[in-house]
């Protein structure tokens, strides 16, 4: 359990004895480049009916109002919004939450997110336990407030490495961003088999992008090279996971990042995503579980986007024929259950991959 989740359990138990019946508090994170609003960390009673979790904050008149307000909003009887089309409002509904109270979280007039309080009964949030309420509101904002500049920091630090990346290569930034949606999208697949949290989903998503950075190290006669590499320009090019992860190291301890929720997921990410299934990979030959899961989602997305987009070695391959080299990969190079995202879901893949053809990036 994260820092910021297990903070919001102790806050929930400790506002319950004021208002037994407050059953659930989440939090949800803002986006401001894709405007969604996206499902984070939680305590409730049951299992959150919102996992994983996204939506256009356009899609809400009400939260676009608070979040340029900065006011509350208590509904009193969410039953009243039974024919509401929404997905999130349909889902509280029918896990038993029957009043909210909502606030946005805000730093230096910056929108971060919203703490929603969900209540069993209606009628629940009476004025006078609202203080005790907006005091652990302020709590948990601080918390996600700490978080966030922690990941601002590291996402600054990384944009800046892979802009210099992207110099060199400039297929190696597009590539990074059709990581993001492939590992998303393998998130969304995985996520309720494999139990993953809304706050994984979301390290994954963003930690995708910084698997290759360790490829500023290598030499352009290597990295841009035409032609197939010779064994002495593959051994170089290999090392590019040991450096990456000394580069990620060095970031973490310069900018005091290493009690940062799951940053091991970067360094398994950095490290450990040529590592093979049957143990043939680099640089540590692990096999099978060896490989943190993170990792092995990683590889999986990095062979199916390498397989379907031109390379400086080779032209791109088309999906039905990629899922095939996909399949043959599987159990020997690719965890199964990893190969599986793609082989499982042709149509839901092919479709990320032609969005990015229409837009111009593959």
């Amino acid at each position: 359990m994260t820092k910021l989740s297990q903070r919001i359990r102790e806050l929930h138990q400790a506002v319950r004895t004021l208002q037994p019946n407050l059953t659930r508090i989440a939090v949800a994170l803002y986006d401001a480049e894709s405007d969604l609003l996206s499902t984070y960390a939680y305590s409730s009673d049951i299992d959150s009916p919102l996992l994983r979790y996204s939506f256009s904050l356009q899609q809400s008149p009400s939260l676009q109002q608070m979040a340029r307000s900065g006011q509350s909003r208590i509904i009193n009887d969410m039953r009243k919004l039974t024919d509401s089309p929404k997905t999130h409002t349909r889902a509280l509904l029918n896990a038993g939450y029957l009043s909210s109270f909502t606030l946005p979280i805000r730093i230096e007039d910056q929108l971060l997110g919203f703490i929603f309080f969900n209540s069993s009964q209606v009628d629940d949030f009476s004025h006078h336990l609202i203080p005790q309420l907006e005091i652990a509101a302020f709590a948990i904002s601080l918390l996600v407030s700490q978080e966030r500049s922690q990941m601002r920091t590291l996402q600054a630090t990384m944009k800046t490495a892979v802009s210099v990346t992207h110099e060199r290569d400039p297929e190696t930034g597009e590539h990074l961003r059709r990581m993001a949606d492939y590992s998303r999208f393998a998130s969304k697949v995985l996520g309720p088999k494999l139990n993953f949290s809304d706050e994984f989903s979301s390290h994954l998503v963003l930690f995708s992008s910084l698997h290759d950075i360790g490829k500023i190290s290598i030499p352009d006669h290597i990295l841009l090279k035409p032609g197939k590499l010779m064994h002495d320009e593959f051994e170089i090019m290999k090392s590019h996971t040991t450096s990456g992860r000394k580069i990620i190291d060095d970031l973490i301890n310069n900018h005091a990042l290493d009690s940062l929720d799951h940053i091991e997921m970067l360094r398994n990410i950095v490290e450990l995503h040529h590592e093979n299934w049957d143990g043939s990979g680099y640089p540590h030959g692990l096999a099978g579980d060896q490989i943190p899961i993170a990792a092995r989602i990683i590889a999986a997305c990095d062979a199916f986007d390498a397989i379907t987009t031109e390379r400086p070695y080779k032209k791109p391959i088309p999906t039905d024929h990629a899922l095939e080299i996909i399949q043959s990969m599987r159990e020997k190079k690719l965890d199964p259950v990893c190969a599986d995202i793609f082989l499982q879901h042709p149509e839901e893949v092919d479709a990320i991959r032609r969005q990015h053809l229409i837009d111009g990036v593959v």
